[in-house]
């Protein structure tokens, strides 16, 4: 690199576009040749080849890439994620860790194989974001943008009123029915699909068996870390409240009617999540 500028910021400015060039799980991979243009660094292909290289081989410290042959993408949705929360941090300048200097650490650590368990680091880094871009007035940046349809579904049980959720295993926690809205559907169609999909004891048909009535005209917006795969995500939620047209419904072994009082604090009676 002998007579070029090669300032820090130039080169972590350059860092942050290969990280975003790196083609997605969903693309087509790509040699760290093609990954530079000639405008991000001038004419010389080999300089660019070299400092991409230099960016993929540290990624695959993390295991994030997959490779065939010579080119190169990212694994999934949660490498990805793991991707743009290392991009906020270099783009505000902000290191991940600190206190390097302090002596001991603890065994006392929930996740005792974390390094295994790539989603809990993505979520460790992403609560470090979270926090810093709090105390920093930043733009938080979240990795990823879902939209949701969200049902609610009601009744009184010993007297009480409680809400419908499903065991999630990704989660490791109860959620209110409902999932992520696809392609082109709309919201009151993805709220169909969702009722068909989960309510899996009936053959249920809309304004047959049940109707839906929203609940909100725009949807709720919620910036939160997911619980299914740790990255930092702005959240839109469609609500719609179930009515149905049956003397019963039939749940599966996995759902579970649980209390406002439950759901307020968290968790259920027995401690696992709501």
């Amino acid at each position: 690199m002998e007579g070029m500028d090669i300032s820090r910021l130039k080169t972590q400015s350059l860092v942050i576009k290969i990280l975003k060039n790196i083609p997605s799980h969903k693309d087509t991979p790509k040699h760290p040749s093609d990954i530079l243009t000639n405008a991000d660094f001038g004419t010389n292909s080999e300089i660019r080849t070299s400092i991409t290289y230099s960016v993929t081989t540290f990624l695959n410290l993390f295991g994030v890439l997959e490779w065939n042959g010579e080119l190169c993408r990212y694994k999934g949705d949660i490498p990805e994620g793991f991707k743009d929360s290392i991009i906020w941090f270099f783009y505000n300048n902000i290191e991940i860790f600190s206190n390097w200097r302090r002596k001991g650490a603890s065994r006392d650590i929930s996740v005792s194989n974390l390094l295994d368990m790539a989603p809990y680091f993505l979520r460790i880094i992403e609560e470090r974001r979270l926090e810093l871009s709090q105390q920093n007035n930043l733009d938080i940046g979240a990795s990823r943008e879902l939209l949701v349809s969200t049902l609610i579904i009601k009744k009184n049980q010993n007297k009480k009123p409680c809400l419908l959720f499903q065991w999630d295993q990704f989660s490791e926690g109860y959620q209110l029915i409902g999932g992520k809205i696809r392609g082109s559907e709309s919201p009151m169609i993805a709220a169909q699909r969702e009722m068909q999909e989960e309510i899996s004891q009936h053959d249920l048909v809309y304004e047959r068996d049940y109707f839906l009535r929203p609940l909100t005209e725009a949807p709720i917006e919620a910036i939160d870390i997911s619980r299914t795969n740790g990255s930092l995500t702005k959240y839109k939620f469609w609500v719609f409240f179930v009515e149905f047209n049956l003397p019963d419904v039939r749940l599966s072994n996995i759902d579970r009617w649980i209390s406002f009082e439950e759901f307020f604090q968290g968790h259920t009676s027995s401690g696992q999540d709501a």
